[in-house]
């Protein structure tokens, strides 16, 4: 049975290379990898992948390449390995240099990068006395930590101790130069070859497993199924339990393995030097250049995190391969010439397609073949192509309808349907869906110029159900018994034989429809000419309703040449810029272009096989898609703060960025930052970017392509920059990268200088205060001693001549008394100027209640003694109290009543006068009023009115004198009336 198996394996690696081509991509130096030759691969936990080759290190993450050297602190440009620790810290091996470690710690923007300390590896040697022991083949590091290193001298232990890295050799080998595989279950076992040995770690125990077949080791893996694989250079064993087993894959004459892998899925991928291996246990497929790998001579490989194979070639650089979710198919894989119009899915498994200007071909078994009979009688242009449920073909082109038996197409069968059946003269219009089957498996056919026919069930015959109103250009029969149909600028359905134009089409976007499918559970789908896609969950004569499902700025394109539906239910939209795949259950858009491996951009057509696979027409080829074998959908894109410059100064940040850095501080001249960012995302390129600054702005930026972002001339304060990416499918970093930082302000806007600045303030203003305090003091105990003084001298002085006047008139002559009663009269009208000055000067009389009381004193003593009817009116004293007056102030407002009122006792001979003072607006308004002779009485010669306007003049008022109405005087003074708190004298 072996040897059956052998022949058998030996008879499919005989056969033609496998032939469909297969999106893949190169990056190569002028990307910017270090160099075409590929050594090793690994995807870190962030997602970078890195790239060992021999002359640096690369990191791509997802978009661009940073290459490491020696002036990056690789100890050598040849790097043979890459591994990560059990604390996450990155490692490579390099063949002459020992081990070193990417410096990630310590990194976090908190200081200034110095570029002769801050190099991007740390190099640590293996052995000081054996030189091989640092040519570094392989290197794994175990649960403990402990760094195991495949070298040309033997495995050796490595520890961390302190002073650094201690290694002793766990088992020595002769000095040799060879690649050695090694692989790790992550926990407790480790395994190694060594030339042509395998080698098993466990704990410290390193022992020797015996293995069958010669030659030496260049791959070790291990599947759920097979257990551990191991490979030699020509032969491939497995060990499922204890013994080990051949497995049942044979190598081409020039095939030998350099690395295997098991994928997700089980499948076994073999690297070798002629080409790429695919054992699922059931086939062996070979990829090569006719499949799309641009060398087929291949050196390591890994799945990424999108699902692709990632390959590294011998002499054309790095590889991402994607064998599963779309194949595509091309002139190159025996397409006809001329651009594929349309696809059939045929009752024989064989998909079915059209070119233009001619062609028909076959794709069985992933092969293309030519359709059997094809003549130049079918050379001319093919129009259309369709299969109904009795398995016969339905040919229409420029000029004819033909029909062939089946299931499968053969020319050589088929026959011209003309006249005899209905369709004299017959000719279908330049374009798709103009053939159809209704559920009773009657023929439809739309012709030209806008007619349409229809077969008995299941014959052949045909009949002109009637003109339509335009060319119609889609059918499809909605299961229910009505055929429907759509033109440039109506929707139409056929309910027995008669057509009408729809016009019940509540919420569809546009009656320009371009694409017709009903779904398994009948829901109505339209592919729109400028609006996208929308749905009515049912049909019927009642009328539609439908939903705006997507709109153009979801959709790729918002025009929707044809619709599919794969096995799980997801809708495949064709558009003039490739092909979004639609899940109505979740609602999820996923956009598939050439990067996905679609064959071209413009999608003519597509349908359904029998699977459930859909089958997608292109400007360039025909694609095929397994529903759940396209590519795995790559995670959210995460983002890393990747370099730091604060004011020219860059700033030591992790290698591979950081996602929250800790919250720093700048000076207040640091204010002008440069952020520098990355996203890491295999399969999602181009990334593009957002920031939003909390402190100066709540929005998000557009998106950019942009991988950094300035600020200048920050205000002092606190902010968070936030960073994430959006992939081009829409997808948003889960986490956003944060930067908290604060822009110190200048030292005089420091919280504590402000603090001191207001301590010095608030203190002088204190000081200043009880200055001014102990001056109004002293004023007011001066002005105190002035009223006192003056009363108890000037006053009783003035009071001691006029008694000593009265005393010496007894003994004077007669002559002299009138003499002393003058100067009699002078001393008392000097007490009486004096009593005003006294109490003008006492501080104790600063309140307006003192003044009104003052005013009221004077008016009633100078005018009740001749008889008048005197009324005064003021504001109640509580409204008086509160308010205080100057001393001028109140002088001025006394000797202005004070006038008037001698004027009025004087001058006027009244029999009546009346004061009334009142409070406007923080104006004092005084009005004096008698009813006497009027301005005349005053002599001419006195200057009483000029001193009133005077002192009016000084209190910043207005003073009018002049007639009452009904006779007498009236003196109306308004004045501005400044107020302060009374003081009081203690």
């Amino acid at each position: 049975m072996r040897r059956v198996a052998t022949l058998l394996l030996s008879l499919l690696w005989a056969a033609p290379a496998f032939a469909q081509r297969l999106p893949a991509h190169v990056y190569d130096v002028s990307d910017g990898l270090p160099h075409v030759r590929v050594n090793a691969l690994y995807e870190d936990r962030r997602g970078y992948l890195w790239v060992a080759t021999p002359e640096g290190l690369g990191r791509f993450d997802g978009t661009q390449f940073r290459t490491y050297d020696t002036g990056d602190g690789l100890p050598h440009l040849l790097v043979n390995d890459i591994v990560e620790d059990r604390q996450g810290q990155l490692w490579v091996a390099t063949n002459g240099g020992g081990i070193a470690r990417l410096q990630d710690a310590g990194r976090t923007g908190m200081r200034p990068r110095d570029p002769r300390q801050d190099l991007a590896f740390v190099p640590v040697r293996v052995s000081a006395d054996v030189e091989a022991a640092n040519r570094v083949n392989a290197l794994l590091f175990d649960v403990r930590n402990v760094a195991w290193c495949a070298t040309d001298a033997g495995l050796y232990r490595g520890e961390e101790a302190v002073g650094g890295w201690r290694f002793t050799p766990a088992l020595p080998h002769p000095e040799t130069n060879a690649l050695m595989p090694a692989w790790t279950n992550g926990r407790d076992e480790h395994w190694f070859g060594i030339e042509d040995r395998l080698v098993r770690v466990r704990g410290d125990e390193v022992r020797e497993i015996e293995l069958p077949g010669t030659g030496n080791l260049f791959g070790i893996t291990w599947s759920p199924r097979d257990g551990l694989i191991v490979a030699r250079e020509r032969e491939l064993y497995h060990r499922p339990h204890d013994d080990w087993a051949k497995l049942p894959i044979a190598l081409g004459g020039q095939q030998r393995v350099r690395a295997i892998r098991v994928a997700l899925g089980g499948v076994l991928w073999i690297a070798t030097t002629d080409g790429l291996l695919a054992w699922d246990r059931i086939d062996l497929r070979r990829y090569g250049v006719a499949n799309g790998l641009p060398d087929e001579n291949i050196r390591a490989l890994i799945e990424g995190s999108d699902g692709a194979l990632w390959l590294g070639s011998w002499a054309r650089g790095l590889v991402r391969f994607a064998p599963s979710g779309i194949n595509s198919f091309t002139r190159a894989d025996g397409l006809p010439d001329g651009m594929p119009v349309h696809v059939v899915a045929g009752l024989d498994g064989r998909v079915y397609v059209t070119a233009e200007p001619a062609g028909l071909a076959a794709i069985e078994r992933d092969r293309v073949r030519p359709v059997p009979g094809d003549s130049p009688t079918f050379s001319v242009v093919r129009r259309r192509l369709f299969q109904d449920s009795r398995g016969r073909w339905w040919l229409a082109t420029s000029d004819s309808i033909w029909m062939a038996p089946g299931p499968s197409l053969d020319l050589r069968q088929v026959r011209q349907l003309g006249a005899a059946h209905g369709l004299a003269g017959v000719s279908v219009p330049d374009a798709p869906g103009v053939i159809a089957e209704d559920e009773q498996g009657r023929i439809w056919i739309v012709a030209e110029p806008n007619l349409l026919y229809r077969s008995d069930p299941g014959g052949t015959q045909f009949i002109r159900v009637g003109a339509l109103p335009n060319l119609y250009v889609r059918l499809a029969s909605d299961g229910r018994g009505t055929m429907w149909m759509a033109s440039l600028e109506q929707i139409g359905a056929v309910r027995g034989d008669t057509f009408e134009v729809r016009e019940d089409l509540t919420g569809l976007p546009e009656r320009r429809a371009r694409a017709l499918h009903f779904d398994r559970q009948g829901r109505f789908w339209v592919g729109l000419r400028f609006e996208g896609l929308a749905m009515s969950p049912a049909t019927g004569s009642d009328g539609l309703t439908f939903s705006h499902v997507l709109t153009p700025s979801r959709l790729v394109s918002g025009t929707i040449w044809c619709i599919a539906e794969d096995a799980r239910g997801r809708l495949y939209l064709g558009t003039g810029r490739g092909l979004d795949r639609y899940d109505p259950e979740s609602e999820t858009l996923t956009h598939l272009a050439a990067q996905h491996g679609l064959a071209g951009s413009l999608v003519n057509a597509c349908t359904t096989d029998r699977r459930g696979h859909v089958w997608v027409a292109t400007s360039a080829g025909i694609s095929h898609i397994v529903p759940g074998g396209e590519a795995v959908r790559p995670p959210p894109p995460r983002i890393y703060v990747t370099a730091l410059t604060v004011a020219g100064e860059e700033r030591a940040v992790a290698e591979r960025g950081l996602e929250d850095l800790p919250p720093l501080s700048f000076g207040p001249a640091m204010n002008n930052l440069r952020v520098e960012f990355t996203a890491v995302g295999l399969g999602r390129a181009p990334m593009r970017y957002q920031y939003r600054l909390d402190g100066a702005s709540e929005e998000w930026s557009a998106p950019s392509a942009d991988r950094a972002v300035n600020f200048a001339r920050l205000r002092a304060g606190r902010y968070t920059l936030h960073a994430r990416a959006v992939a081009p499918d829409g997808t948003v970093s889960a986490t956003a990268a944060m930067l908290p930082f604060e822009v110190q302000p200048p030292i005089w806007q420091r919280w504590w200088v402000l603090l001191l600045a207001a301590a010095g303030v608030t203190a002088l203003i204190v000081l200043a205060h009880r200055v001014r305090l102990r001056q109004a003091l002293a004023m007011e105990r001066i002005r105190s001693q002035i009223a006192t003084d003056l009363h108890d001298e000037v006053g009783s002085g003035l009071s001691q001549i006029a008694v000593l006047n009265e005393v010496a008139k007894r003994d004077a002559p007669p002559a002299a008394v009138p003499l002393l009663d003058q100067a009699a009269g002078i001393a008392r009208t000097l007490r009486e100027s004096m009593s005003d000055i006294v109490w003008a000067v006492d501080p104790r009389k600063d309140r307006l209640l003192d003044l009104v009381q003052r005013m009221r004193q004077a008016t009633f003593n100078l005018l009740e003694v001749d008889g008048l009817d005197v009324r005064f009116h003021a504001p109640p004293d509580q409204a008086l109290g509160g308010i205080a007056l100057l001393a001028d102030r109140r002088r001025h407002l006394l000797l202005i009543l004070k006038e008037a009122v001698t004027n009025i006792a004087r001058h006027a001979d009244a029999t009546r006068a009346c004061i009334d003072l009142q409070l406007r607006d923080g104006h004092v308004e005084l009005i004096v009023e008698d009813d006497g002779r009027g301005l005349g009485a005053e002599p001419a010669s006195g200057c009483g009115l000029r001193n009133m306007a005077a002192r009016a003049a000084a209190l910043g008022g207005t003073l009018s004198v002049g007639a009452r109405p009904g006779g007498g005087t009236r003196v109306h003074l308004i004045a501005p009336l400044p107020r302060r708190r009374p003081r009081t004298i203690g």
